[in-house]
């Protein structure tokens, strides 16, 4: 009998390089890769400690979005399209600290609400890389709701104008009236307007004065840019 030995020629090993697509991602603690915007291509989240924005890079620009903000010290998330619909449900544990007294554990899902493009022309629009972010966990923030229930964050562009993010967590449809620290701002009250741009699937265009109560929907908020009247 005949003998065949056959060789086979030995696959070459795969080759990596580095793609940098960020710098800046304080306590940078998971990356997870998911298809973001239901588009066929493989996106990244980016889930920082050290920072408040949960943010996402687009699949193949690599363009960074942020998801959501106001959620200090992330710790770990998961992503799956629970609801069929082709956009990744987001579970976020978040407030996590070494301490256990100091942590609070909060677990939060997130659910995309129509297309975030809209909410981002407002963030531009703004120019919120020119603005401070100051917590509504800050004691001396410069902007408060007088309600636990809702939290205020301020984007401040001193002197100038300041967007302010509320959202809530009541049960039930609330009314809030904002105390606000002017010489912090650096604004006048005399000539100052609380404006809230329409963005389509997320708020109606609407004007309020210092002072006037502003009805929040339960798990739902408003952008509102402070600024003088002109």
């Amino acid at each position: 009998m005949a003998s065949v030995t056959l060789m086979a020629a030995s696959a070459a090993p795969p080759e990596f390089r580095a793609h940098t697509i960020a710098t800046d991602l304080r306590g940078g603690y998971q990356v997870v890769p998911v298809d973001v915007n239901h588009d066929g291509k493989i996106d990244l989240i980016a889930l920082a400690s050290g920072m408040t924005d949960l943010v996402w890079f687009e699949n193949p620009t690599w363009e960074r979005h942020v998801i959501a903000s106001n959620l200090p010290r992330m710790i770990n998330l998961a992503a799956w399209d629970i609801d069929g619909d082709g956009i990744p449900e987001i579970v976020l544990a978040h407030e996590f600290s070494m301490r256990a007294k100091d942590s609070l554990g909060i677990v939060s899902v997130l659910k995309h609400n129509g297309d975030p493009r809209h909410l981002w022309q407002l963030w531009d629009a703004f120019g919120i890389e020119k603005a401070d972010m100051i917590g509504w966990w800050v004691h001396d923030t410069p902007v408060k709701t007088g309600n636990p229930d809702v939290l205020a964050t301020s984007y401040m562009r001193k002197g100038d104008k300041t967007l302010v993010s509320i959202a809530s967590w009541a049960p039930a449809t609330t009314q809030v009236k904002l105390t606000i620290n002017w010489k912090a701002l650096g604004l006048n009250p005399a000539h100052a307007r609380l404006v809230a741009p329409a963005v389509e699937g997320f708020q109606p265009a609407a004007t309020f004065k210092p002072g006037d109560a502003i009805p929040v929907e339960p798990g739902k908020g408003w952008l509102l840019e402070l600024e003088p009247a002109h």
